[in-house]
């Protein structure tokens, strides 16, 4: 067991209900067991979307360039068994700790850290706590890679998808000034659909903030009805793609804006003011940019794959269709530029968030940030709550686990929330852990998961 397992000397800090516990101090009621790493788990050398092609031999990545190889890296020696996992399995009622999180060790380096980050070692309990005094907490510190304490008036940018992204949006814009929010959207699940120009991200981001989104079926509007749709399949239409009645009002105003020379920007922002939202909603360009995937027949267009054959298909690779010559929309890199705060919502990694990444200038601006980035992971237990991150991860990443997800973003963040049942799986991580509960199951759900994010920015 580690030498530090025992002792106790504590510290705590942050605001609210959560509060950061550096060390522990000898008391049965904090008292936590560890658990040791298991040594020789697959590592997965980092790579950059658009650029370097990876997996179990098959998967890859195509954009611009020829797909490169991934190495896995050497499994971990053995004496690496230092290095534990907190679980807090014993708090009484009531003072279960809300979240934990991993802090890098400055101690002896690891051949992990060829990650692009820092090692992770040791875990850091953060549990309820009083709420602190009057006096200041901690002074702020700026540049990338420093967490630092956030307000509710801060400016704040979000990277998101459509479902998982719109559920952790409505948790943040419940505990943050809306007015200072800034959603950059994912473009690259658009497509066209009886004649009609449909933003499937777009739209479940401005539902689910305008409290219309259906949250049992994750997707389109609720108490939605599906008579045109039943009459255009009946005339021997399209059918299926399911539009709503309330849903198509939306397609058609897009449509015809677009058709009169609207930049989709515009068009989102006026679609965001008439649902009564106060955030800003940026479709990531507004240039066409289309996912595809590879398939073992053939490439094909993302929702072809995604909604026509049921995401049934193993991918072998994506592509960004229109990438190279996109530009960000207006506001995306003056939003990146001047935000306090970025996050990237829980969508799936490479078909949610590769496609904003793949904008030129887009990851280029994340990249020379100043301040936080934080990412939150789509999985639990390494599993995708709904849809197929966690098989499109282990094909073409190589697994599931927090590392695997980090790698996705490697480069661009610098810490990665997790679920409670990923928190025996941070090997290898390198960049800060932050484990909570990240399931949405219903409006206080989300408020904590936001709470939790906003809480680990410090």
């Amino acid at each position: 067991m580690h030498a530090d397992a025992g002792r106790l000397g504590r510290r705590r800090e942050g605001r609210g209900d959560l509060a950061v516990v550096q060390s522990v101090e000898d008391t049965e009621r904090d008292r936590v067991p560890l658990a040791v790493r298991k040594p020789g788990e697959r590592l997965v050398e980092p790579f950059e979307p658009g650029h370097v092609g990876l997996g179990r031999g098959k998967g890859r990545l195509v954009h611009d360039a020829e797909p490169l190889a991934c190495r896995p890296l050497e499994p971990a020696a053995p004496d690496g068994c230092d290095e534990h996992v907190a679980r807090d399995r014993e708090q009484p009622r009531g003072r279960r700790a809300a979240a934990f999180v991993a802090e890098p060790s400055p101690r002896e380096p690891d051949p992990r850290e060829r990650l692009g980050g820092e090692v992770v070692r040791r875990t850091v309990v953060a549990a309820p706590r009083p709420p602190p005094s009057s006096g200041p907490s901690r002074r702020s510190r700026g540049g990338a890679g420093t967490l630092r304490l956030t307000s509710p008036g801060m400016e704040i940018v979000v990277l998101s998808g459509g479902v998982g992204g719109a559920r952790f949006l409505r948790g943040l814009a419940d505990v943050v000034e809306r007015e200072r929010l800034t959603v950059i959207g994912n473009v690259g699940d658009d497509v066209e659909i009886l004649g009609l120009a449909v933003s499937p991200d777009l739209d479940s981001v401005l539902y689910g903030l305008a409290g219309l989104g259906d949250d049992e079926r994750g997707w389109g509007r609720a108490g939605e009805t599906w008579n045109a749709l039943e009459e255009a399949r009946r005339l021997g239409g399209e059918g299926w793609f399911a539009l709503g009645d309330r849903d198509l009002g939306v397609h058609l105003v897009r449509t015809q804006a677009l058709a009169a020379g609207e930049p989709l920007s515009a068009i989102t922002a006026r679609l965001a003011q008439r649902l009564g939202l106060r955030e800003r909603i940026l479709p990531a360009t507004d240039d066409r940019l289309r996912t595809w995937v590879e398939t073992a027949d053939g490439w094909l267009p993302f929702q072809e794959w995604f909604v026509a054959r049921g995401h049934r298909d193993e991918v072998e690779a994506v592509r960004f269709e229109g990438a190279d010559e996109a530009r960000p929309a207006p506001g995306v890199l003056e939003a990146l530029e001047g935000a306090e705060l970025i996050l990237i919502a829980p969508s799936n990694p490479i078909i949610s968030v590769w496609p904003i990444l793949a904008v030129p200038g887009i990851r280029a601006a994340l990249e020379r940030r100043r301040v936080p980035c934080v990412a939150v992971s789509p999985l639990v237990g390494g599993r995708a709550v709904k849809g197929p991150a966690d098989r499109m991860l282990a094909r073409l990443v190589g697994g599931t686990d927090p590392a695997h997800v980090a790698t996705c973003y490697h480069g661009i963040i610098d810490a990665l929330v997790v679920d409670e049942a990923d928190a025996l799986a941070l090997n290898g991580l390198g960049v800060r852990a932050v484990v909570t509960r990240t399931l949405m199951t219903d409006a206080p759900a989300r408020r904590a998961l936001a709470e939790a994010v906003l809480a680990s920015a410090r």
